[in-house]
């Protein structure tokens, strides 16, 4: 009786630092479950590591509807949102070079032509030429206020 209020009520918590918290080894949930099936099926094979990516995946399940509300109120995208955060943490002057943010983002040149593009057409983020290179252009971040 009490292991299955236990589990009612780990089900039914939203707080997920709760839910940790309430969680004891002899619950099982979905990752459990397919671990599980993997030892039935394999045994050969060491399934673990699929702990760890099920696991994640299934908090990104929660995170990323709760990013995409929080986006949405100032008409971003999460890629979006990362260029500004990372003219953000530039510091002053907020500027970065396109090179200096792909380093930062990790991302292919027309990706991130592509985001800076869809900012600057929002007003965002301004264009200016690079001081140091003729050849090149300056990103700097317009609206520091949403950041």
């Amino acid at each position: 009786m009490t292991k299955h209020s236990t589990r009612t009520h780990t089900a039914t918590t939203t707080d997920p630092q709760s839910q940790e918290q309430d969680a004891t080894p002899s619950q099982a949930d979905k990752v459990d479950l397919i671990l599980s099936q993997w030892h039935s099926e394999r045994p050969d094979i060491d399934p673990s590591p699929m702990a760890i990516t099920g696991r994640l995946a299934r908090v990104l399940g929660n995170i990323n509807p709760k990013l995409q509300q929080v986006f949405g109120q100032y008409n971003l995208n999460p890629g979006e949102f990362d260029v500004l955060a990372s003219l953000r943490r530039a510091g002053k002057p907020y500027t970065l070079t396109p090179n200096q943010l792909l380093d930062a983002l990790m991302l292919t040149s027309g990706a991130m032509t592509n985001r800076i593009d869809r900012l600057e057409h929002k007003g965002l983020v301004v264009r200016s030429p690079d001081p140091n290179d003729r050849r090149g252009s300056m990103s700097h971040s317009l609206r520091l206020d949403l950041i």
